[in-house]
């Protein structure tokens, strides 16, 4: 089974206009290969109303369930210091759930 490549798939510039309401200063992809998981890691480093850079993590998981062979996405935005709240609204994150979706993926 091929993994998906997330990087080509959401490319930064992609993601930048999916984000557009946000002032994102830097994006890094992180790719974890597992045997029936594969999980990239992309990393945003956002600036917030306050001028401050918020470092925040978006994770899409691409699995293999052991009960179909249909691929599933789940993506999480998850923060990394404790004092920061989530940047991305709902509607943004179902927006990069729309991309898998048009690649014909099951998104959660």
């Amino acid at each position: 089974m091929n993994w998906l490549n997330i990087e080509e798939v959401l490319p930064p510039e992609t993601l930048k206009e999916i984000l557009d309401k946000h002032k994102i200063s830097m994006i890094k992809y992180y790719p974890k290969p597992r045997h029936h998981t594969n999980r990239t890691t992309i990393l945003l480093e956002v600036l917030n109303r306050d001028k401050e850079i918020v470092p925040t993590t978006v994770e899409v998981c691409e699995a293999l369930p052991y009960y179909s062979n249909e691929k599933e996405i789940s993506i999480m935005e998850k923060v990394i210091r404790y004092r920061d709240r989530n940047i991305f609204s709902t509607e943004e994150i179902n927006k990069i759930g729309t991309v898998f979706k048009l690649l014909g993926l099951r998104v959660y």
